[in-house]
């Protein structure tokens, strides 16, 4: 039996301080470095995509030198439109070094320009253009990692060295689709999802030993299963096969290691291999602020909640800028019991975006734990409105029954009841959605009906439902715990140590 977890005086770190409130006299780490969103100055502006990017890649070849802490693309990206000194950047991110430049795409020809500036100092250290064909576009990303580690007086290890001079495409063609459709999976919306694996398979069409475009699919269907677009039984399978090709291509690739991390937790429960491939995955990348944040939750789900608030911090000290980011520190400090802290986290992601829903519904978490419960509903139904009200619709019930509104959670329960006997038509890019199994446990547990909870939470197993992983650690359950059913379903899972 697994008791409770609680918070301690030793999981109470520091909390992150968001970069606008960074003491103006701190001196800045010339090692912690942005990579500033390049410009499209290209005939076309429909290669937008290209400079975006191109930007992702710089920064995540950089990201393979291990003494620099280099800031991630979403916290970057906020600077593509705004128009600020270099210093107040720098300031803004605690970083000590800023590279800016821009691209320009005219038929297969590509001209890069870039400058690295010291934003302590507001000084230039050095300059370069390059004119090359696309299919160079891989070797000016490695010249422009060994140039900031030489002005850095940084000594490359080999294995560094290997890892910055990544292998191109062997058709030109392929980089640029690889590129289109990260631009499309960025957006985190199923339309995206869809143009972005359309994109994907052409990439590998046109070279079948482009690795990236493998690692593309994978992330791609991880996504559609984890975000409830897809069965998770259809998503996963495939995001399992793809992270593998792209790993047999590339093995020095973070992004495969973490698709397959979070797939042998949420889908497979290995525990021991999920936790190996998210070492992997940093150890390749220190500064992949993904993988922290995801290898976080990952400590928390199996309760080890001091490691889990250290990478939660580590990954808002690389992306102090990202939403997610964010809100995935307000879940770490939810499974600590640190409801204070996971209100905040949450509050920091709506000072950067407050379009940025789920947000909204990570800080009703804390406060349906916090008996907040009027606070915690309009929260839910924001998230809702933002996002689309399935998607937080067994939490709304949740606290709705919580809060003593039995007739609104049960009017939830028959929605749910509804939707789960209705058969969407079926399509021949998305089959149909997963069932309710999950959203309804959740309503039963605010009812205090327990046995029907945990009828619920096995379905919910059966179908592989992601969010079953939180049942170690999420305070949602407390309830529960002594349930002779509740202890073998986490044994059954693997999560009874």
């Amino acid at each position: 039996m697994t008791a409770p977890l609680a918070a301690t005086d030793e999981v109470r770190s520091k909390s992150f301080v968001p970069p606008a409130f960074f003491p103006k006299q701190l001196k800045l780490d010339q090692r912690r470095v942005a990579v500033l969103p390049l410009q499209n100055i290209s005939p076309d502006t429909n290669d937008e995509y290209l400079a975006d990017g191109l930007t992702e890649e710089l920064i995540s070849t950089i990201s393979r030198v291990r003494e620099l802490s280099v800031i991630s693309s979403t916290s970057a990206m906020q600077y593509k439109t705004r128009s600020k000194p270099v210093v107040e950047i720098g300031r803004e991110l605690n970083a000590g070094t800023i590279l800016e430049g821009s691209v320009r795409k005219a038929a297969s020809k590509i001209r890069i320009t870039i400058q690295m500036i010291d934003a302590m100092h507001d000084k230039h250290l050095w300059a370069e253009s390059y004119d090359r064909e696309l299919q160079d576009i891989f070797a000016i990303q490695s010249d422009i990692a060994e140039r900031v580690a030489e002005a850095l007086r940084i000594q490359l290890l080999s294995t560094e060295k290997k890892d910055i001079e990544r292998k191109a495409p062997g058709n030109a063609e392929a980089y640029p689709l690889y590129l289109k459709g990260r631009y499309f999976w960025n957006q985190r919306e199923l339309d995206g999802f869809k143009k972005a694996l359309e994109l994907f398979q052409q990439a590998i069409e046109k070279d079948p030993a482009f690795a990236p475009a493998y690692a593309g699919l994978a992330d791609t269907h991880l996504l559609l299963g984890r975000n409830g677009h897809v069965s998770p039984k259809f998503a996963y399978p495939r995001a399992i096969e793809y992270a593998e090709k792209a790993l047999s291509l590339d093995g020095s690739l973070p992004e495969p290691h973490v698709a397959l991390a979070a797939i042998r937790q949420e889908y497979e429960w290995k525990w021991e291999e999920a936790e190996n491939e998210f070492k992997r995955a940093i150890e390749s990348n220190p500064s992949y602020a993904i993988a922290h944040i995801w290898y976080s939750l990952y400590l928390g789900h199996v309760g080890r909640l001091h490691e889990n608030i250290e990478q939660a911090e580590r990954a808002q000290e690389l992306d102090p800028l990202s939403p997610r980011i964010h809100c995935g520190a307000s879940e770490a400090y939810l499974f600590a019991r640190l409801y204070d802290r996971a209100i905040d986290a949450a509050e920091t992601a709506l000072e950067i975006n407050r379009e940025f829903g789920g947000a909204y519904g990570y800080r009703a978490y804390a406060y349906v734990e916090k008996a907040m419960y009027d606070k915690a509903i309009s929260d839910f139904q924001q998230a809702g409105r933002m996002q689309g009200a399935r998607a937080w619709m067994g939490r709304l019930g949740h606290a709705y029954a919580a809060s003593g509104k039995f007739a609104e959670a049960k009017k939830i329960l028959d929605e749910l009841a509804s939707e789960s006997d209705q058969s969407p038509p079926r399509s021949p890019f998305i089959p149909p959605p997963p069932t309710t199994a999950f959203d309804t446990a959740l309503v039963y547990l605010g009812l205090g009906e327990k046995e029907k909870a945990v009828d619920w939470l096995e379905k919910a197993a059966d179908e592989r439902t992601a969010e079953i992983i939180h049942i170690k650690c999420e305070p949602i359950y407390d309830s529960v715990r002594e349930n002779p059913r509740f202890i073998a379903l986490m044994k059954r899972i693997g999560l009874d140590r």
